[in-house]
C-alpha cells in the first residue's frame, strides 16, 4: 500500500462508567472519539502525501508487560523536538505490527498509517501482538485483559521517552482494538484521545459472549 487518503469526522460523546471484571472503570469527562473512514489505493510506487519515507526515522523498540516482551517499531518525524504520538492497537486474531494479511500481498495498513502520520509530525508506535513476530508470550492463552495491559505497557514506554510529548499521546484501535483503546483511556485519564477504526458499536457482553461460545462449542 503506497498511498492513503484520510477523511476524518470528529464527534464528542459522553463516556459513562463501564464495568470490567466487576470493577467500575471510570471514564472521566468527555473523550474525543474520532470516527475515521480510511480509503487506500495503489499509486505505482510513489507516495501521494507529505515527505518521502526516507526522511522518517524508524526505531526497533521493546517494552515489557510482566513476563512478556513486546517488540515493535516507533516511526518518528524527521525534525527534532517533542512529538505528539499515537499507539496502534490491533483487532482480534494474532497480528504483526504492520497489520499484514498474507492472503493480500503488500497489504500493511498499520505501516501505511504510521508513515502517513509521521509525515504530519506525529510519532507512531506499533507492535507485534504477544506470541507474534518478535514478541514473546502466547497469543492463544491471552484474553482482553492481557491486551489492555499490553497497550498500557506501550503507553508507559512512550511516556518514558524524552522525544515524546507525554501530554499528547493518543490511541488508535482497529476493530477489537477500538474497544481496548477505550478501556485503556478509562483507566488512564492522561490519554489525549481515542481513534476507533471499525470499532465495536454494541455493549461488550453482546460482542464477546458469542465469540466465547464459538470458541468453546464442540468441533470449533
Amino acid at each position: 500500500m503506497d498511498s492513503m487518503e484520510f477523511r476524518l469526522t470528529e464527534t464528542r460523546i459522553p463516556l459513562r462508567k463501564a464495568r470490567r471484571g466487576g470493577a467500575a472503570v471510570g471514564l472521566r469527562g468527555q473523550l474525543p472519539l474520532i470516527l475515521c473512514v480510511l480509503s487506500a489505493a495503489a499509486s505505482h510506487g510513489t507516495l501521494a502525501y507529505g515527505q518521502s519515507r526516507a526522511s522518517l526515522v524508524s526505531e526497533q523498540v521493546e517494552f515489557i508487560n510482566g513476563e512478556v516482551t513486546l517488540a515493535g517499531t516507533l516511526t518518528l518525524p524527521a525534525d527534532d523536538g517533542l512529538h505528539p504520538a499515537v499507539i496502534l492497537i490491533s483487532g482480534s486474531g494474532p497480528q504483526d505490527r504492520d497489520g499484514a494479511m498474507p492472503p493480500i500481498p503488500a497489504y500493511t495498513p498499520f505501516a501505511a498509517i504510521a508513515d502517513r502520520l509521521a509525515q504530519q509530525g506525529i510519532a507512531v508506535l506499533r507492535y507485534d501482538d504477544r506470541g507474534v513476530g518478535e514478541s514473546s508470550g502466547e497469543y492463544i492463552q491471552a484474553d482482553e485483559e492481557d491486551f489492555v495491559e499490553d497497550a498500557e505497557a506501550a503507553l508507559e514506554y512512550l511516556t518514558s521517552r524524552k522525544d515524546i510529548d507525554s501530554s499528547r499521546i493518543g490511541l488508535i484501535g482497529h476493530s477489537e482494538g477500538g474497544m481496548i483503546a477505550a478501556i485503556v483511556a478509562g483507566k488512564r485519564p492522561g490519554v489525549g484521545f481515542v481513534v476507533s477504526l471499525a470499532g465495536p458499536a454494541v455493549k461488550g457482553h453482546e460482542l464477546l459472549l458469542p465469540k466465547r461460545y464459538d470458541r468453546l462449542r464442540p468441533g470449533a
